[in-house]
């Protein structure tokens, strides 16, 4: 690394209209249509989903009273075992940006498929739990 040019490697969202088609009610979730902050029409990549999370877990609307507010609403029981799943995404999540930063891409490209492959694996258990 030179003292003024710096050489990074990082992980970052190619296409972020993407994560929403990958994972619409973990969106939903995060970044609710109505929500007025981030605005609605802004874009977001992984990492900005794997970070919101837990905020969303711990504070999201987590009860169905039949209003359509554009928020995503589960039952409570499944909080639980939901919360579960997002503190283990957010571990992988970390453990990413460590092997980022220990200059170890190859490590953090087979930790990405990983990440994707959980947020997958919650998206469905919400999907299986409306």
């Amino acid at each position: 690394m030179g003292r003024i040019l710096q050489i990074q490697v990082r992980a970052w969202t190619y296409d972020e209209d993407e994560v929403s088609v990958a994972w619409p009610l973990l969106t939903g979730l995060v970044w609710p249509q109505n929500s007025d902050w981030p605005i609605p029409s802004s874009k977001h990549g992984v990492m900005d989903l794997v970070q919101a999370l837990p905020d969303a877990i711990e504070f999201g609307n987590w009860t169905n009273n039949g209003a359509d507010n554009g928020a995503a609403t589960w039952p409570k029981e499944i909080k639980t075992d939901i919360a579960l799943k997002v503190q283990e995404i957010s571990i992988t999540k970390k453990k990413i940006e460590n092997a980022l930063a220990d200059w170890q891409p190859v490590e953090a490209n087979r930790l990405s498929d990983q990440l994707e492959d959980q947020l997958t694996a919650l998206e469905h258990t919400l999907v299986n739990s409306k």
